[in-house]
């Protein structure tokens, strides 16, 4: 009994010097939703919202007596969508599920007006990264007010700070804080901040690589209707990355990806079509399909649609607009299309023939080392076509075709005696 009164007596001063704390300013009310250790995800009643740094008690009511706080105080530490952060600010005991949560502020703001604050500083930020509205680009002063955006609950401004730290932008590259960044707002639901997260564990940037972790993440985002997620995981099925290789749902996927508008779906779906991967082959299909993203720019697409033309396959063989749409993914720098405008060239295919042309997209291609056309170069040396007759330069393309493996080139090394 002694040991109780004690206690209460205990109690009581600390209800008294809590008071006293909490007289200067508005106090919040609110409560723990979850603890990470001592740190504390809080929910709070009414629209107010305290200020990063705001002191923060914790408690429990005990009837006749009031609030009780716990041992220490903790200090708001995030202010996100929904609720709030705080970590201890000094020792402090173990708070637990659904305890009373006490906050003082001096300028209190409503979850309205700050989310509007939280919009305009994202928007500042936005002029600056991207160098708009009389702004000079300026990716320093777009971090900070970033930070000040995510500082008040802006899922946007947390996933450009990861975005920031992944690519170097206006602060020293470091995965690792990409990583911290992109879970704080794909946590919290933000899709493309969970498509970048899944793509942090699928190369294993800032995090061991885990590719069941990266296919969780992306399908966290494609059950939003989030379409670059749903074109990942269609890859992901595809590849049997983090999941078992299934082509059904690939198609699944990067079908709802592409209905979307996704350009590498569109292709990617075309070109399961003309396999027939995970569907019925329909060569009509797939070029509907690589025309779609074909015509929004994809260079894959373009070549692909070029194929299509040059052999008929599922439209009306026409050379002339398969060498324009090899010239279009040409000029996007795909070498397989480099290579195939470099032949039409030379056989006058679909165009007028021009050796110094073709000899041109065959350089291109071969200098990004599409094996075939460096064998395709290599031919032009030998025979002195679109260029001066080079037997030695031939050789040393030859070569570096035959280091891929391309078997015509080993023979033409065989037949120059090399």
């Amino acid at each position: 009994m002694k040991i109780c009164n004690r206690f209460f007596l205990a109690s009581i001063v600390m209800v008294i010097t809590l008071s006293t704390t909490m007289s200067n300013g508005d106090e919040l009310i609110g409560k723990v939703l979850k603890t990470t250790g001592k740190q504390v995800e809080i929910e709070l009643e009414g629209e107010l919202i305290p200020q990063i740094g705001d002191e923060v008690i914790i408690g429990f009511n005990m009837p006749s007596v009031g609030f009780i706080p716990l041992q220490g105080k903790w200090r708001v530490s995030a202010i996100n969508a929904d609720t709030i952060k705080a970590d201890p600010d000094e020792d402090t005991r173990q708070p637990q599920k659904d305890q009373i949560v006490k906050i003082t502020t001096q300028n209190p703001l409503s979850g309205k007006a700050m989310a509007q604050d939280a919009e305009n500083l994202y928007e500042k930020a936005e002029d600056y990264f991207n160098g708009r509205k009389g702004e000079n680009q300026d990716y320093v002063k777009a971090l900070a007010f970033y930070h000040k955006a995510a500082n008040m609950g802006s899922l946007e401004a947390m996933n450009s700070i990861g975005y920031m730290y992944g690519t170097g932008n206006g602060v020293t590259k470091n995965s690792t804080k990409s990583v911290e960044w992109f879970r704080k707002a794909a946590e919290q639901g933000h899709a493309d901040a969970q498509r970048n997260l899944g793509i942090m564990y699928e190369n294993g940037w800032g995090v061991a690589k885990d590719n069941k972790v990266a296919v969780q993440w992306y399908l966290k985002a494609a059950k939003q209707g989030y379409a670059k997620a749903q074109r990942k995981l269609g890859i992901m099925y595809e590849n049997g990355w983090g999941v078992a290789k299934d082509n059904k749902a690939a198609f699944e996927w990067y079908l709802k990806a592409a209905n979307q508008g996704d350009t590498v779906a569109q292709n990617n779906l075309g070109g399961m079509y003309f396999h027939g991967t995970g569907t019925a082959q329909d060569y009509q299909k797939a070029a509907q399909w690589y025309r779609k993203s074909a015509d929004q720019g994809d260079e894959t697409a373009q070549k692909n649609l070029g194929v299509i033309y040059a052999n008929g396959w599922g439209v009306a063989k026409d050379n002339k607009v398969a060498f324009e749409w090899y010239l279009k993914a040409a000029n996007q720098g795909d070498a397989a299309a480099q290579n195939n405008l470099g032949g039409m060239y030379l056989n006058g295919t679909g165009t007028t023939r021009n050796d110094q042309k073709a000899a041109k997209w065959y350089q291109k291609a071969a200098d990004q080392g599409h094996a075939m056309g460096q064998y395709n170069l290599g031919t032009m040396y030998e025979d002195g076509r679109g260029v001066p007759k080079n037997d030695a330069e031939a050789i040393i393309w030859y070569r570096s075709a035959a280091e891929k493996g391309y078997s015509n080139a080993k023979k033409a090394l065989i037949r120059l005696g090399q």
